[in-house]
């Protein structure tokens, strides 16, 4: 056995009164049962001992054991006080030896249920509860307890956790209830039993183990860092405070600390700086400053690791503090503009107030959200799809001074709203000095479009499906705001746990004191009456006066695309804060299937800010596009679907899934549901459903047989809706009886070039029946889905490397069959070795894509074949050398890849007893890569980082 020889230290403790240390002590037990499992709902059980009562209770489950303290002579008396549901209650009562003394049956009788006189063994077992380890150091640490007998002796084994007690070494004391425990190995685990040897001669039962761990000697940490905090308007010469923590046993002294920012270490010359002269004792802080300082001026994030350096120091775990400094801009010149275009501007996502956020600052590329207001660039949740369920996303400000108004700003930006109506939605907060923050506006007050409903939860806010139909100019005052030198504004965007869109977009956000010649475009729109567009297509602006002027003669102006500017006189008067529709004269052909870009503005002589001049919209007379899939699962009707009044989407009447349905009996005769336009198609396009017919009586559960009259159309429209023709009819002839959904494939090659819509069409003959419409779908394959790996390669032969596949294209969810039988997006626990992964989409496109994972060894460990592999510096800003020592000449291969398994770099060398290489990996991202080297049949690959210095 490993141990040292380990000393006693005698220390006697007084845990009772003088009166009870002469008295037999022993640990009585309840036991309290609820039937249910929900606890006992308010119900309690009050226990009197020697006339001291405390009341027991348990909030939840089936059972709760309770350990009571008691002397020999006590009196012992429970009472019980019934809560809800008192009949799901009962209680037993154990003596000493673990023999129930007392069961209560089911629902207690109100009041006291049982009396008795304590009785202990002569000998009893000690307390469980009442032993205890304390003042643990990395050689010592401290064992006490509450005594049985107050003259007896008390048996200590404590040996390595594991050993059979019966091996340890035992130690006998006498009349002491605490003991130190001297001689420990730092950074052990150990077991402690305890014995009794009564005075009578008698013994008790052991008790044990209690386990506990010794602390390492030297382990001392970054606990904290107090300086720089994040701010705005940080300083260049900012000082690095932080708070040195001994987490090990032992004193320290001479401590060597340090710093990097962004990667780069800092300036820090030790000893002369970075150097802890003091004592840090055993738990103790220290709260000390370099003397180098850092310029955190850069208006930026700042990734800051600060660590320690003790030699000696066998827990790197916990030497390093990591954290970001973000410098937020200070912003006092108005008007403000911020259009997203240059980058972030110092708006952020803050992470400590959000949860799951999926808002990102980039290039929208969504089904709905195609485009940023103006530009390239938007806030938007998910660039490229849906935000998530239970999303929380906050946007944070720069830092605004207002102390230079003398009248309240305005805020105004661009909106864009597509989210579950009333469940998910965005609202604007305003905090001064670093206060609370409180709500702007409210819906239907002041502003311009501002907030549209009402939440039970959130209260006002911006929701909708598609709200504004495409970006839309909001605007309202900040109140209260002038003066203030310190504000923050951000915007929140909330998600319930069900039903996701693409979410919201913000952009153009303009901050301003109210001007003399202000004129802004709220929103454009085409006006066609028809969701295929017309030739003859209206273009409306809508416009208002943000100034204290009137206006008007003044030009307005649209373009569509990049096709000609049209320029039309606005001749009426537009009072200040006041807004206008104008219709343009001349119209536009939007007949033609596709997104159209429309922008429209205004052009006012002598206008003080043009920035909110122009308003933008993207109408598209070419519906959702192909691929198409629609299967019901947002619990909503589909957006530009024309359905019938009283059809439902549910997953109700044993469907399954989320359908659309619809009860046909003598009372409603016909289902009608349309398609939008969809196109153009190609010769080889096939549409795809699911159907079904399920009798009433059974609620979904029995097959329909068809009757006379009785049928299923499926019919195409090539003129926007307004005629069909039959392409497909289901009755009895044909129709399959089951209960479960039918797929069926229409081939839709005779409108090969052509936009369709699509009707589904069920009438009623006889019977009582259920129509059930599912999973529509015109496949469109892309050319790949877009397939990413991330990995993380095994260490030496363990099990113990990663990867996890996501998908980028077709879509979302997807199917993953791995060649070793996982079905999930990722799988860890793997070795080295080459894994397949085929990937489906929802529409059933699938793709394939091959993981190589490779053990890595550390640079310089020594291998079979390889004597010394060195790479430096490492992290590196791109450019690093690779130096390889051969035991014999072998053929050398060498590939660089990144953490996808793409090659980026390959080099051979022939019978080279040694090799040495520039990697030049500066045209790549900052990130880890691989150098994977081969040589004869061994294989071994290290990592590099690359990191540009700053």
């Amino acid at each position: 056995m490993d141990l040292k020889p380990i000393s006693l230290s005698c220390i006697l403790i007084l845990w009772l009164p003088l009166s009870a240390l002469s008295q037999v002590g022993c640990a009585y037990s309840l036991r309290l049962y609820d039937s249910f499992g929900d606890g006992w709902n308010e119900g309690f059980l009050t226990v009197t001992i020697d006339n001291k009562s405390e009341n027991y209770t348990f909030e939840d489950g089936n059972i709760r054991e309770i350990s009571l303290f008691v002397i020999e002579g006590d009196s012992l008396s429970i009472s019980f006080t019934p809560g809800f549901f008192a009949f799901e209650a009962s209680f037993s009562v154990f003596n000493a030896e673990g023999t129930e003394i007392f069961y209560s049956g089911q629902d207690p009788p109100q009041g006291e249920v049982f009396r008795t006189i304590i009785t202990c063994p002569p000998c009893p077992n000690l307390l469980l509860n009442g032993v205890s380890i304390s003042q643990i150091r990395h050689d010592r640490a401290r064992l006490s307890w509450i005594p049985n007998d107050t003259n007896g002796d008390y048996l200590i084994r404590i040996g390595n956790t594991g050993t059979d007690p019966a091996e340890m070494p035992e130690v006998r004391v006498n009349q002491s209830f605490q003991y130190q425990l001297n001689g420990l190995e730092e950074d052990r685990r150990y077991d402690v039993y305890l014995q009794a040897v009564c005075s009578d001669g008698d013994t008790s039962g052991q008790i044990g183990p209690f386990t506990f761990q010794t602390l390492l000697g030297k382990d001392v940490g970054i606990a904290d860092l107090i300086n720089p905090v994040s701010d705005c308007d940080l300083p260049a010469d900012a000082s690095i405070a932080v708070v040195l923590k001994n987490y090990g046993g032992a004193p320290q002294t001479l401590i060597p600390f340090n710093y990097s920012v962004n990667g780069v270490p800092g300036a820090v010359n030790q000893p002369n700086d970075g150097f802890f002269t003091g004592i840090l004792s055993f738990d103790s802080t220290f709260t000390i400053s370099f003397d180098a300082t850092y310029d955190f001026s850069d208006p930026e994030p700042y990734r800051l690791k600060i660590w320690t350096e003790l030699e000696g120091d066998n827990n790197p775990a916990n030497d390093t503090f990591s954290t970001v400094i973000i410098h937020t801009p200070l912003i006092q010149q108005f008007p403000y503009s911020m259009d997203f275009e240059a980058g972030a501007g110092g708006w952020m996502i803050d992470e400590s107030e959000s949860s799951r956020p999926s808002l990102e600052l980039g290039t929208p590329d969504g089904n709905v959200i195609q485009s940023a207001n103006g530009g390239l660039n938007a806030w938007v949740t998910n660039l490229d799809g849906d935000h998530n369920n239970n999303e929380r996303s906050v946007l944070l400000s720069p830092c605004f001074d207002f102390s230079q108004l003398e009248k309240d700003p305005e805020l105004s930006f661009f909106l864009w709203v597509s989210t579950e109506s009333t469940f998910d939605g965005i609202w604007v907060e305003m905090s001064v000095g670093g206060g609370a923050w409180t709500k702007v506006g409210k819906s239907g007050n002041t502003g311009t479009f501002w907030y549209n409903t009402v939440d039970d939860i959130y209260g006002d806010w911006w929701s909708g499906n598609n709200l504004f139909g495409g970006w839309r100019q909001v605007r309202h005052p900040l109140t209260g705001l002038a003066g203030q030198s310190d504000v923050r504004i951000r915007f929140v965007f909330r998600s319930d746990e069900a039903v996701v869109r693409e979410g919201i977009g913000i952009d153009d956000i303009f901050i301003a004191p109210i001007l003399e010649s202000n004129l802004s475009a709220l929103e454009v729109a085409g006006v066609s009456g028809s969701d295929c567009g017309s030739e003859n297509t209206e273009i409306v602006l809508t416009f208002r006066n943000e100034g204290v002027a009137p206006q008007k003669n003044f030009t307005l102006a649209y373009q569509v695309d990049d096709g000609p500017v049209i320029r039309e006189n606005y001749s009426a008067n537009v009072a200040p804060g006041t807004s206008a529709d104008y219709t343009f004269n001349a119209t536009y052909n939007t007949s033609m299937p596709r997104a159209y870009t429309i922008r429209a503005w205004t052009e006012l002589a002598g206008e003080e800010f043009i920035s909110n001049d122009t308003a933008t919209w993207v109408y598209s007379t070419a519906g959702p596009g192909l691929p198409f899939l629609e299967n019901f699962e947002s619990d909503e009707i589909p957006e530009d679907w024309i359905i019938d009044s009283d059809l439902v989407i549910d997953n109700g009447h044993n469907s399954g899934s989320y359908v659309l349905f619809d009860n046909l009996w003598k009372d409603d005769t016909l289902f009608q549901a349309v398609t939008p336009l969809l196109g153009a198609l190609a010769a080889d396009d096939t549409l795809f459903f699911s159907y079904r017919f399920v009798n009433f009586m059974g609620f979904g559960t029995s097959p329909t047989i068809l009757g006379d009259g009785d049928a299923f159309y499926v019919e195409v429209s090539e003129d926007c809706g307004l005629s069909f023709n039959e392409v497909l009819k289901i009755d009895a002839g044909n129709h399959q009886v089951k209960n479960t959904l039918t797929r069926v494939a229409v081939p839709l090659g005779d409108y090969e070039g052509q936009w369709i819509k699509v009707r589904f069409k069920a009438v009623w003959g006889n019977g009582d029946f259920y129509v059930d419409l599912d999973n529509i779908n015109i496949r469109r394959c892309p050319a790949n889905l877009g397939l990413r790996a991330s990995v993380s390669q095994p260490s030496g032969n363990n099990n113990d490397g990663s990867i996890r596949i996501e998908g980028t294209d077709g879509i979302a969810p997807y199917n993953y069959t791995w060649d070793n039988g996982n079905r999930t997006a990722s799988q860890s626990g793997l070795t080295s070795g080459n894994y397949a992964i085929t990937v489906a989409d929802q529409q059933g496109c699938t793709d394939v894509i091959s993981v190589v994972l490779e053990s890595v060894v550390s640079v310089g460990e020594r291998v079979s074949r390889i004597n010394s592999i060195k790479l430096a510096p490492n992290p590196s800003n791109g450019h690093s050398i690779l130096d390889i020592e051969m035991k014999n000449p072998e053929d050398i291969s060498i590939f660089v890849f990144d953490t996808r398994g793409r090659t980026l770099r390959s080099f051979e060398h022939r019978q080279a007893a040694s090799v040495r290489r520039e990697l030049d990996l500066s045209q790549f991202a900052n990130g880890v890569y691989f150098i994977r080297i081969m040589a004869g049949n061994e294989v071994q690959t290290v990592r590099l980082l690359k990191a540009n210095t700053r």
